[in-house]
């Protein structure tokens, strides 16, 4: 049996774990535990034996901030500097015990710099879950799951402030991205039990997918727990025809907490695509439409169950030998249209920023800006939300909540380019919506939301093995309504993405980065109550300016180990308000 030294003696792994049980130290135990697995299963591997893998992560990163301006002039009651960091490790083990069973397990090991001798140290457990096969046809995981449907059912869509963000100012927000479980798949990491299978009926059916889940997402405290199951089922009748069926139903448990009102929210909807292809073009139509329900139960005042629906339509054109895809809807999602798993926003507006919070003798909030966005994993959400999330207009206005933003209905146009030597790769996405019914007003409010962006790889024109790439991004979103002097409405946002990446030396890349947003007009935000109604509307009368410039190297020692220090400037002008901030830092990351 393997045996672990410690202290001069040598324990095997099942006395060790008698020694780690009788620890009063959660984390030193966790600590040793890991140890134990790391250390004994490192022997196991060395002895020939391919059933466990080791992988994980490693960062440090230090970054010294200051804040001036002129809303600071007479600031005497906040600070302007601050110094912050943490060093980390993850340390995961993939163990296969048979072929049919697979555990996941990530140990976190974290300091907070300014914590000595193990002070502000915490070791948790990071992820775990167990996955296999059944008969090996019917595939399970149990624990940490990530889950998404359709883009009205369950999806996790992407957060504002950007188009075609430059590495430069993308780099701490894959921080963001990875300690929120955020992927490119637009899935939400919840904690519970999936099932998969998949068959064929000869000459009848092609293949057929089903997946089911139950997963809780928030625990009883004084609101009762919270729920979410679902079922998603995609039949590829043919090369031709392909049918599908997604259920998402969001509710809380009954007598789980001293709250005696509860709500469920089961969404459904029914999925369509026919497409004909060559090999020089894929033609398709596509449909999607379906319902969700909202009802609160054993409320202390009369709340009615809302029905909402939603319907898109649309085809698609795929041109495979010049790279160029081209599709056109007709989107319609009903006001009362609502679905915790696709409307739950990824920023939470109503928390503050971690750094300079305040500001003024008055200590008043600090508004959240894009370069916040772009690096605070405090203001990100992993949670759905049982009413629609406060949102800020300067950054989404017109799908304030993805595809699925309620009381919006119109065209919608894609079209993306992909040069076949990878010279440039580039999109188009126009948006023009309008409200289905008027919101605080008779008149609808008419939106234009226009995206547009391209990466060009000067590199490839030049045919050089060093990195050049040029990346550009533009978004405009406009809302409009007629009317007299109090309900007219009239906003307009324009935001700009460039950089350049650009390897001066071998391994060696120089980094810039801009964005600016401006945002103007006179806007209604809805304030809705606990119950998803809308009680009031909030007048916003905007003159907002934002600038971040960001300058810095990368160098890479391997594919996936780098060290980065970078410089970044922030201007916000908010009504003459005008505040800078400057922040520099150093980031060492590595996976393995």
């Amino acid at each position: 049996m393997n045996c672990i030294l410690m202290h001069k003696n040598c324990y095997s792994l099942k006395s060790l774990l008698k020694f780690l049980v009788k620890s009063t130290k959660s984390k030193y135990l966790i600590l040793l535990l890991a140890a134990a697995f790391v250390i004994n299963s490192k022997l196991f591997a060395q002895q020939g034996n391919n059933k466990v893998a080791f992988f994980g992560l490693g960062r440090a990163v230090l970054q010294q901030t200051q804040l001036s301006g002129k809303a600071l002039d007479s600031d005497t009651s906040n600070a302007k500097q601050a110094n912050s960091g943490n060093t980390l490790i993850d340390v995961g083990l993939n163990v296969k015990p048979n072929a049919n069973t697979q555990i996941n397990l990530i140990f976190r090991a974290k300091n907070e710099f300014g914590g000595f001798y193990g002070s502000g140290a915490t070791v948790n457990v990071r992820q775990l879950f167990v996955k296999g096969a059944i008969a090996k046809k019917i595939n399970y995981k149990i624990g940490d799951i990530d889950l998404k449907q359709s883009r009205y059912t369950l999806w996790n869509y992407d957060e504002e402030g950007r188009v075609n963000e430059s590495t430069a100012l993308s780099m701490l927000r894959d921080v963001v991205y990875y300690e929120n479980f955020y992927n490119k798949n637009n899935e939400w990491r919840v904690q519970g039990a999936q099932t998969d299978f998949a068959f064929s009926i000869k000459n009848i059916i092609q293949k057929w997918n089903s997946q089911a889940y139950i997963a809780r997402i928030k625990v009883a405290s004084s609101a009762p727990e919270m729920l979410i199951n679902g079922v998603s089922t995609t039949i590829d009748q043919s090369k031709f025809l392909t049918l599908g069926l997604n259920y998402a139903n969001t509710f809380e448990v009954a007598k789980t907490s001293s709250e005696p009102s509860t709500f469920r929210n089961p969404v459904f909807t029914v999925t369509g695509s026919t497409k004909l292809q060559t090999d020089k073009i894929e033609a398709k139509l596509f449909t999607e439409f379906g319902q969700s329900t909202l009802e609160y139960i054993n409320t202390t005042v009369p709340v009615n169950l809302k029905q909402g629906g939603m319907m898109e339509v649309g085809a698609s054109i795929d041109l495979k030998k010049i790279g160029l895809v081209a599709s056109a809807s007709f989107r319609s999602v009903s006001s009362d249209f609502f679905s915790a798993g696709a409307q739950s926003k990824r920023i939470n507006f109503n928390q503050s920023a971690s750094l300079f919070p305040t500001i003024g003798n008055d200590f008043a909030t600090r508004e959240t800006n894009l370069w916040d966005l772009s690096r605070d994993t405090r203001l990100y959400n992993r949670n759905l939300s049982q009413r629609l999330m406060n949102y800020n207009p300067r950054y989404a206005n017109t799908l304030a909540y993805g595809d699925a933003t309620p009381n919006r209905q119109g065209a919608v146009f894609n079209i993306n380019y992909k040069h076949k030597s990878e010279i440039v790769d580039a999109f188009l996405q126009a948006n023009f919506l309008s409200n289905i019914k008027g919101e605080g007003a008779l008149e609808a409010k008419n939106y234009q939301l226009i995206k547009t962006g391209a990466n060009v790889n000067i590199d490839k024109i030049l045919e050089s093995t060093r990195v050049f790439k040029l990346s550009l991004g533009f978004g405009m979103d406009k809302a409009s309504r007629n009317g007299d002097t109090i309900t007219s409405v009239d906003y307009l946002s324009n935001i700009i993405d460039a950089g350049v990446d650009a390897e001066i030396l071998k391994n060696t890349e120089i980094l810039l980065g801009i964005k600016t947003i401006k945002a103007k007009g006179k806007e209604y935000i809805p304030v809705r109550s606990g119950y998803n109604q809308i009680e009031n509307f909030t007048l916003l009368k905007d003159d907002h300016k934002e600038t971040i410039l960001a300058i810095g190297l990368k160098y890479k020692f391997t594919k996936n180990i780098f060290v980065a220090l970078q410089h970044h400037y922030v201007k916000v002008d908010d009504f003459g308000k005008d505040y800078k901030i400057n922040q520099s830092f150093i980031l060492f990351n590595l996976i393995y």
